[in-house]
């Protein structure tokens, strides 16, 4: 597994592909609208299910003892929070 992210880096400051037109903060309705005019079925889903996965990636990173720094460099990152349907909980 990769993650190329470096504030201070040419490539690696911000994604290098768009969502909605954003390349950064990206929202929840970014991607449902994403998905709506791309015909992807049960996006929200897809979504929930992308989080819920992602949200458990620090413990599988400890199992695979990426150092702890790392991980914690990485976890804010993954910008969760603003995909999150705060609904289901």
């Amino acid at each position: 597994m990769g993650f190329a992210y470096n504030p201070k880096g040419g490539w690696t400051a911000q994604h290098q592909m768009s969502v909605n037109g954003k390349f950064d903060d990206i929202t929840r309705d970014d991607l449902l609208e994403f998905a709506k005019r791309n015909n992807i079925k049960d996006a929200a889903e897809i979504i929930d299910s992308i989080v819920e996965v992602s949200s458990r990636w620090p413990i599988m990173a400890r199992e695979c003892e990426v150092p702890k720094p790392m991980i914690d460099a990485i976890v804010p990152n993954l910008k969760l929070t603003d995909i999150r349907n705060y609904s289901q909980y």
